[in-house]
């Protein structure tokens, strides 16, 4: 009798653990956010995606709680009240503040709210009210502060609650410097997901996609296709796409990278194709091999061959790029020129940071099609032309 109670004591605590992630109905549990900077001017603005989920269960003071994180790393945990209210614990600390209260009403007084920058104890903040509720979906919350900054005078300043969604400027949990300090970047939400499914894209993400990440300061980095084949020659024998858990090859700048996960001993080739009428410039193949990784350094433009074996493999696996400069222009799976499957060739050009893609004989932007005459401006105006 003991046992049977003790096992139905262990199934309802177990049931209780496992089921407290459903706890958190009235908000989503993943979320695509934009950070933007633009110090000193638009041509040096620059955008990174960060990445933020709700993970395994955790307890504070015996009570459930959802972890937060982002990028892996540990922000803190939530849990959700009787009526659509959030309560959130930012990490390295055990004070418990509302989070959000989708069920407030024009009017209400919050307290005990977090903002984003609660734990500097030099934001003070006076109160926080409900002056508006928009009927749009999501809905929309706005609140109005009254805060200062250690003795500076009053200020009042507006938040606004996505419903379900999160604060619309500054992701799931808000800034961490929510009143435009001096070098803070703008926030806002991509794209938001629950149970897997997405629920939610921003205007921002009809224009960038859900992952968008761009710094003018970095050298891009391309990855090249890399296909297989068995025998001599790729063009007379089946090519497959290589799974990229595999091997993985980057051109950043002029070094070429290649990653592979095996660990065994790989040999590598790399090839500058000249052109047959000047073998005076033609250069012997790169030739050496590696373990995990190499970076090889690219001096000269031109197309190249990559090509990557292993005894055991049975197999070779090949790349072909285009470097410049400027960046690569990736050269697809070999096929008939005039075929079907040429015309649905996909071609991806770099040029001076712009980013231009190449199929069926039409020319796209990353924010769609862009006519001839186009084409040539935006080459006129990045000097190419």
């Amino acid at each position: 009798m003991r046992k049977s109670f003790l096992t139905l004591t262990l199934a309802i605590a177990s049931s209780v653990w496992m089921t407290s992630m459903s706890q958190i109905n009235s908000l989503c549990d993943e979320w695509n956010v934009l950070e933007h900077f633009m110090d000193g001017g638009p041509e040096y603005e620059s955008f990174k995606t960060l990445h933020y989920r709700l993970t395994s269960d955790t307890i504070f003071n015996g009570m459930h709680y959802v972890k937060f994180e982002q990028d892996n790393i540990y922000k803190g945990a939530m849990r959700e009240g009787t009526n659509a209210d959030i309560y959130f614990v930012p990490a390295n600390s055990t004070h418990e503040y509302l989070l959000y209260a989708f069920n407030a009403k024009t009017g209400d007084q919050l307290d005990n709210l977090w903002f984003g920058a609660n734990e500097d104890k030099a934001f003070i903040i006076h109160s926080a009210t409900v002056t508006d509720i928009e009927s749009v979906t999501p809905r929309k919350f706005v609140i109005d502060f009254e805060w200062q900054y250690n003795t500076s005078e009053i200020i009042h300043s507006e938040l606004i609650w996505l419903e379900g969604l999160g604060f619309q400027y500054g992701g799931p949990v808000g800034y961490t410097c929510p009143f435009d300090c001096a070098g803070s970047p703008g926030l806002s939400i991509l794209c938001a997901y629950k149970n897997g499914e997405q629920v939610y894209v921003s205007e921002r993400g009809e224009q960038y996609g859900c992952e968008y990440n761009y710094n003018p300061y970095e050298t891009p980095t391309d990855t090249i296709p890399l296909f297989s084949y068995i025998g001599d020659d790729p063009g007379s024998s089946t090519v497959d796409p290589v799974d990229p858990n595999q091997v993985v090859a980057t051109l950043n700048g002029n070094q070429l990278t290649i990653h592979e996960n095996s660990g065994e001993e790989i040999n590598y080739t790399l090839r500058h194709n000249t052109s047959a009428q000047t073998p005076a410039l033609r250069m012997a193949p790169k030739a050496d091999s590696f373990r995990e990784e190499v970076t090889i350094a690219i001096t000269e433009s031109g197309e190249y061959t990559l090509q990557l074996t292993n005894p055991s493999w049975g197999y070779t696996i090949y790349g072909q790029f285009n470097y410049s400069p400027q960046g690569i222009d990736q050269i697809p799976v070999p096929a008939e020129e005039n075929s079907e499957e040429s015309h649905r060739k996909t071609r991806k050009i770099l040029i001076n940071g712009h980013i231009l893609i190449i199929r069926g004989g039409k020319t796209f932007t990353l924010s769609g099609q862009i006519t001839d005459g186009q084409l040539q401006d935006k080459l006129q105006k990045t000097a190419i032309l």
